[in-house]
């Protein structure tokens, strides 16, 4: 399936435009992967719904990175076309697959995910989602060199 199907949508946060107005709304099914963020390894969500990568606020303070925060005053929206409060941004190592990058997240001060992976992580890293019979795949060539490597999913689970 083409990478920004709806399939695998969950928080939809995205950059607010000049003139948003009306309901942002969708559900569906997301990909939940084991990826090292900050060298930490832990369970993230990719969100082919999410414009921009996220990370809460309680995991940076939890890990001591809040001093790396850096000012973010552009404004965002989440799921519902809602003004979503951010805590700044910040730039974290992600390895999967024993690879590593480097990518920006928008920190919010969110309790029920620790992180996600949205459309510019897997537009950089030319990430391929397919959904078979035997369930989803999901492929990545990290900084679009070398070869499509398959990530190992958790959990695929239907979110509304």
């Amino acid at each position: 399936e083409d990478l920004l199907s709806a399939r695998y949508h969950l928080f939809g946060m995205r950059r607010m435009k000049e003139s948003e107005m009306g309901p942002y709304n969708h559900s569906g099914k997301v990909l939940e992967i084991l990826a090292e963020i900050g060298n930490i390894e832990r369970k993230v969500i990719l969100d082919t719904g999410a414009e921009i990568n996220v990370i809460a606020s309680h995991i940076v303070q939890l890990n001591g990175w809040k001093d790396q925060i850096k000012k973010n005053t552009e404004k965002f929206v989440g799921i519902g076309g809602k003004p979503t409060d951010v805590d700044g941004e910040i730039t974290l190592s992600v390895q999967l697959t024993n690879r590593t990058v480097h990518e920006t997240f928008v920190v919010i001060p969110v309790r029920h995910i620790v992180a996600i992976l949205g459309t510019s992580f897997m537009l950089r890293h030319g990430v391929k989602v397919s959904y078979r019979k035997n369930g989803p795949q999901v492929w990545w060539r990290p900084n679009q060199t070398g070869r499509h490597i398959e990530i190992r999913i958790e959990r695929e689970f239907l979110v509304y």
